[in-house]
């Protein structure tokens, strides 16, 4: 290799292979929650309650993960979401 690091998806090999490794538990969530508790940011994920009609009402949703982090931790991964989302693909790096 040129010494240049591999990205994949816009992140090394290890700390892509870190994230996907058998012991993460992965989970889909429709929906969040974020709060300032103690100091520290808290997010919390999870679904949207059953479908209570045709219409799309639904009822109380269930939140099952959370994660409670420091404030400068959710900044930087505000900017990383923004990055990621907002930039054109052809930009990224």
């Amino acid at each position: 290799m040129s010494g240049e690091e591999t990205l994949i998806y816009g992140i090394s090999l290890g700390e892509w292979e870190a994230a996907y490794g058998s012991d993460v538990a992965e989970f889909a969530a429709s929906k969040f929650a974020l709060m300032s508790e103690s100091g520290l940011v808290r997010i919390a994920f999870g679904n949207s309650g059953p479908p209570l009609d045709e219409k799309g009402k639904r009822g109380v949703g269930t939140y099952t993960v959370a994660v409670s982090i420091t404030p400068e931790l959710a900044l930087d991964m505000g900017k990383a979401i923004l990055k990621t989302l907002a930039t054109p693909e052809k930009q990224k790096s």
